[in-house]
């Protein structure tokens, strides 16, 4: 595989890499050479990732993605210096509410992280860096294709990150930066563990029926971020990579 998918020696950031399909990205890619710029809020939780990794030219970045307005500073202060090869937008919250129980507070938390974060980390990063040929990954959701009762802001947001991406893919073409988003349909993380559907095995049996090949690991993320940032996916770009077990095939 590291053949294949030739990332040695590649700088790569990734965001919610604390825990989940964050983490899964972050060891992953360490594996195959590249060198992993680790954020998130806990710095506990990300050194625990670290020590998860292979290799030792990474680095462990604690910073609040919700501080939308503190992103630009974070930035040119830790990165402005650094050609990355690739972004991997993974942090995010999925907030279970019934549409009439939802609030704008709740809401503008959920498009804070979701959507605002990743939008102004990555056009930041693509800002003070000036670097071209560089692959934009967006962790999304078939939540942004598809509808769930009690998911409206869920779905809100990673439909917008969906639009985003197509937009994205073309305007910075032109610099050769690629930009594509992955969907994936429940996946087994700590984030999805402490949702209300996980809370009963009723809710359990119903996530289970939606999916013909069960709910996925957050290897199988990982992996399809891997074919994503490498030259192996060099003509794909403005895609929406819809991993899901067969959840939309219903």
């Amino acid at each position: 595989m590291e053949k294949l998918f030739n990332i040695n020696n590649k700088n790569i950031l990734v965001t919610g890499a604390s825990s989940g399909i964050g983490r899964a990205c972050s060891i992953l890619l360490s594996q195959l050479g590249a060198n992993i710029f680790l954020v998130g809020r806990s710095k506990s939780r990300l050194a625990e990732t670290y020590e998860m990794l292979l290799g030792d030219n990474h680095q462990i970045f604690e910073f609040d993605l919700l501080e939308v307005d503190k992103i630009k500073f974070f930035v040119k202060d830790n990165f402005s210096v650094i050609k990355f090869h690739s972004i991997v937008n993974c942090a995010g919250v999925s907030p279970t509410s019934p549409y009439l129980f939802s609030t704008p507070k709740k809401l503008q938390s959920t498009l804070s992280l979701n959507v605002m974060a990743p939008y102004e980390l990555t056009r930041t990063v693509i800002k003070h860096a000036s670097n071209s040929e560089m692959s934009i990954v967006f962790i999304a959701s078939v939540m942004g294709m598809v509808g769930e009762k009690a998911k409206s802001m869920y779905s809100l947001s990673k439909g917008a990150l969906i639009a985003l991406t197509k937009s994205l893919a073309i305007e910075l073409a032109d610099k050769n930066i690629r930009v594509n988003a992955i969907s994936p349909a429940v996946v087994d993380t700590p984030l999805i563990k402490n949702s209300e559907y996980y809370k009963s095995k009723e809710g359990m049996n119903k996530i289970l029926e939606k999916h013909p090949l069960g709910i996925g690991l957050d290897k199988d993320i990982a992996l399809s971020v891997l074919f994503l940032v490498s030259d192996q996916s060099r003509w794909v770009t403005g895609q929406n990579m819809v991993v899901d077990g067969g959840y939309t095939s219903k």
